[in-house]
């Protein structure tokens, strides 16, 4: 079977098909307001290919946000953050880009330049996104990195732990947790 979205309440019941396409649909997270969700979305014909979607829980407005390639995303206020495939100096390399809802306004946030960056988390306040900024080829040069929603202001949190991946905020946004590969570096 292919993968769908669906949500349902704390207890497992009421659970509703949010995804009704016959694609794949994968990663969703929620809106700041609870009302929608975002995901990614492969068409059938080309489950290589790859989009960044927004979908209302009652399963109207389905719209499509990314112009190319995208996953992993998250939503703040400032908008919607995912991975992409970014063309830096003649290379392929991934990227974060921000979009809106709607799919306006869409800006490369690739600060480092010289990695590639994935993972996006949004802190609770959403000032700030957390991420992974490293060479996908050498997990040991993967690091958590923030910046703030705008993309200025990026620096590195982790220096040596390598092989790191997925940070996430705690609720207070004291913290960050995250993975990282014992004893790579």
């Amino acid at each position: 079977g292919r993968e769908q979205v669906y949500v349902m309440n704390i207890h497992g019941s009421n659970q509703l098909r949010i995804s009704q396409d016959d694609g794949i649909s994968q990663y969703p997270a929620w809106s700041p307001d609870g009302q929608s969700l975002v995901y990614v979305y492969s068409t059938k014909a080309d489950p290589s290919n790859s989009y960044i979607v927004t979908q209302r829980l009652d399963q109207t407005d389905f719209v499509r946000v990314s112009r190319n390639f995208g996953t992993m995303p998250t939503w703040g206020k400032a908008g919607i953050v995912y991975m992409t495939a970014d063309i830096v100096q003649g290379q392929e390399q991934l990227s974060l880009m921000r979009v809106q809802p709607d799919g306006t306004g869409q800006q490369v946030l690739n600060p480092t330049r010289d990695r590639d960056e994935h993972y996006p988390a949004w802190s609770p306040d959403q000032t700030t996104l957390a991420y992974v900024a490293g060479d996908s080829m050498r997990p040991e040069t993967r690091q958590v990195w923030v910046m703030n929603a705008d993309g200025s202001n990026p620096r590195p949190l982790t220096n040596g732990l390598g092989g790191v991946a997925m940070p996430r905020w705690s609720p207070d946004g004291k913290w960050i947790v995250f993975l990282a590969q014992w004893g790579i570096a």
